[in-house]
């Protein structure tokens, strides 16, 4: 018996994004060291966790709001109340939605 299995995934190849957490504002979701996997997307595709460009790349939980715009929010209370974006305002900062958490524990095997 194997501790470990296969994932099973569509065979269509796809592009991701491997993005470091570099600091504290999703915690304890995301923690400072581990890398998160953002699939590329330019629009809101339902509740989640997204790879956002705010001049550097950020990762923020969004949720849709019952006027149409979003809250975008991080997990660490200590980072203050959502932020409102319109439709259009996110679909211009959205980079990627995130599918995957990765628990870095040795960031140096990682470099090429």
């Amino acid at each position: 018996m194997s501790a470990l299995a296969p994932i099973p995934m569509d065979t269509t190849p796809i592009n991701v994004r491997l993005v470091a957490v570099e600091d504290d504002t999703m915690e304890p979701t995301l923690r400072r060291g581990d890398a998160v996997i953002a699939v590329p997307t330019d629009s809101y595709s339902g509740e989640g966790v997204y790879l956002i460009d705010k001049g550097y790349p950020a990762v923020y939980r969004v949720s849709p709001r019952p006027d149409g715009n979003f809250s975008l929010y991080r997990d660490n209370k200590a980072y203050g109340e959502p932020e409102e974006w319109t439709r259009k305002d996110f679909e211009k900062i959205v980079i990627g939605k995130v599918g995957a958490l990765v628990h870095v524990i040795n960031r140096s095997a990682l470099a090429g």
